[in-house]
């Protein structure tokens, strides 16, 4: 990313030319996930193997703990490949997911004035697209870490900083304006 600003320390942005960025979920995603796979596999089949005298009860928290153990090995390998595509092309900005169907978002340029950051009521932010004559839009950009709430406050205790939606924010304006530069 020569002559362009670097994304803060965390977050995993790499741009392909001045209309297309890659975004890869924060890393501590996959360390949860394999934290929680190695914790099912703990208190189950790792604690059989350990502890053979303990097979004689009921193998009901076993059987759950394996299946605990395969759900986050699988969520550990979709978060190592996940990857969101940015990109201002044929007069739209396309924001896609691979593995997240449910996260793809398409709006034409000439709709889009700037893209701003938004607080949550739990002190984590967003990047939201401001639309001339129509309601504004949050980005499905996955910047955020995994979202564990704390009873004890409103605020999420791990929540990422607002650096990171104000850096998104700033190169999609400077992608946008590159954008309408080349007539896209």
């Amino acid at each position: 990313m020569t002559g362009m600003e670097s994304p803060p320390r965390g977050l995993r942005w790499s741009e392909d030319n001045l209309r297309s960025a890659r975004l890869r979920p924060r890393i501590s995603r996959l360390y949860f996930c394999i934290f929680g796979a190695v914790w099912n596999l703990a208190l189950g089949p790792g604690r059989l193997a350990l502890f053979p005298s303990s097979a004689k009860g009921d193998l009901t928290l076993d059987r759950v703990a394996s299946i605990g153990c395969l759900v986050f090995v699988l969520l550990a390998i979709r978060e190592s490949l996940l990857e969101t595509e940015v990109t201002f092309a044929d007069g739209a900005l396309r924001i896609r997911t691979n593995l997240a169907p449910w996260l793809r978002l398409e709006l034409p340029l000439r709709d889009l004035s700037s893209f701003e950051v938004l607080e949550r009521e739990d002190a984590t932010y967003e990047v939201e697209a401001r639309r001339e004559g129509a309601p504004d839009v949050k980005l499905p950009l996955s910047f955020e870490t995994v979202p564990i709430k704390a009873s004890w406050t409103r605020r999420a205790p791990f929540a990422s900083p607002v650096t990171y939606a104000s850096f998104l924010a700033r190169r999609l304006n400077a992608m946008l304006a590159s954008a309408r530069g080349f007539g896209a």
